[in-house]
């Protein structure tokens, strides 16, 4: 790669550590609390049904959660898996608590997540507050109603976008709801991308680099599609959650929205060190829609960054695979 980009890229996180030198948000893990040391903490064992009115209002675009879908590819296999275990050990685990370093693990160190994600369908009440209610089992049990998921394998990379490409469903899944309106499936923990998003070609990246995060896209028949990122920052050590230092600066973190109260809550982390595994129970809140597909392609133009860093270049702008080599 030229140094130019290489030096360009070191210009852009220094800059932005002068304009954004302020410790990360506790609210980025959900439902966690500060400590007296200023560390985000878990709630173990918090069932509590928060219900802001924002969860009754229909979003104009699928973007105002906050999530990317940059790199995320339709067709991906129906399985419990995510990305699977038994692949861990081909990857070093690469993660970054702060945009200039991203700190390299050996291979197979990356934890392993076993995820319990339940859906809650909000309305509007006859009294006019917001309320959440568990998902019907008819809608549940519906074909359109699926969970998909997809992120970076450890070492900070996406599988290819090219569906027949070697490799291409690693770390992608798509996960049906139970009937009681649960989707459960396991994964590795993600890495951190840098300033290429985890799909620079040949596997380049460079700093500055962001939190990692697991993509989701749930879609239930008769609402609104939820598109969100979960933050997943691990201490290495202890495997508890952690926050990510200075702020994201990377160009996706320009791009996306700011959403008032984020339709997501974490209601338990639960660490087994010995076994390098975490336990995650979610809480996500869907709203009720005729439109129940996402409109991914909502900008004219792919190029400019508002669209370039949260539209699917698979979708949006396949012709644009060819130049990135995924």
């Amino acid at each position: 790669m030229p140094t130019s980009n290489s030096c360009s890229g070191r210009v852009l996180w220094i800059v932005g550590l002068v304009l954004l030198a302020w410790p990360a948000r506790c609210e980025e893990l959900g439902s966690c609390n500060p400590d007296e040391r200023g560390t985000c903490v878990s709630q173990q064992g918090v069932a509590s049904l928060e219900t802001p009115a924002s969860f009754c209002n229909l979003p104009t675009s699928i973007y105002d959660n906050g999530g990317s879908a940059q790199s995320y590819r339709p067709g991906a296999p129906l399985s419990n898996e995510v990305c699977r275990a038994e692949n861990g050990d081909e990857y070093r685990y690469k993660s970054a608590s702060w945009p200039a370093l991203r700190r390299s693990m050996r291979n197979g160190s990356a934890p392993k997540l076993d995820i319990t994600l339940k859906v809650w369908s909000c309305a509007t009440s006859n009294d006019h507050k917001c309320a959440c209610n568990p998902m019907q089992r008819a809608t549940a049990r519906s074909a359109s109603s699926v969970v998909e998921i997809w992120q970076a394998r450890p070492d900070g990379l996406y599988s290819p976008l090219r569906p027949m490409a070697p490799g291409s469903d690693d770390c992608r899944a798509q996960v049906p709801l139970t009937d009681d309106g649960m989707a459960k499936f396991t994964t590795l923990a993600p890495g951190s991308t840098g300033i290429m998003g985890g799909l620079g070609p040949g596997g380049w990246d460079s700093n500055p680099y962001g939190p990692p995060v697991i993509h989701f896209l749930v879609r239930a028949k008769g609402h609104a599609p939820l598109l969100v990122d979960l933050p997943v920052m691990i201490h290495t050590k202890t495997l508890e959650p952690r926050k990510f230092s200075i702020g994201d600066i990377r160009g996706v973190a320009w791009a996306r929205k700011a959403a008032a109260e984020l339709p997501m809550k974490i209601r338990s982390w639960t660490a087994n060190v010995p076994e390098n595994k975490i336990s995650l129970e979610l809480d996500v809140y869907l709203q009720p829609s005729y439109q129940d597909q996402p409109e991914f392609c909502s900008h004219y133009l792919y190029e400019f960054p508002s669209s370039f860093f949260l539209e699917p270049m698979s979708v949006c702008a396949p012709s644009m695979l060819d130049f990135f080599a995924l």
